[in-house]
């Protein structure tokens, strides 16, 4: 098992702060042009000591998602790639 600190709550909280800043953030700079607010859950999650999680409507678009966040780091050299 990871010695990451990472526990259920903790990242149900992380999750509910991180949907309210994103509501926070889009009532803020809502405008006419700007479509409803999507699914507020973040579609790419880090957790050090242990990796990533990536969420998307099936296997195939979860897949894209991950290769989208780990490609910049591969990019910059700064990933563990």
């Amino acid at each position: 098992m990871s010695t990451s600190k990472c526990s259920k709550p903790k990242l149900k909280a992380g999750l509910e702060q991180y949907r309210q800043g994103l509501r926070r953030v889009l009532h803020q700079v809502q405008t006419r042009e700007l479509a409803a607010m999507r699914d507020p859950n973040p579609t790419v999650i880090l957790i050090p000591g242990l990796g990533m999680i990536a969420f998307g409507k099936d296997k195939s678009e979860s897949r894209v998602t991950a290769e989208f966040t780990t490609a910049p780091s591969r990019c910059s050299g700064r990933g563990s790639h």
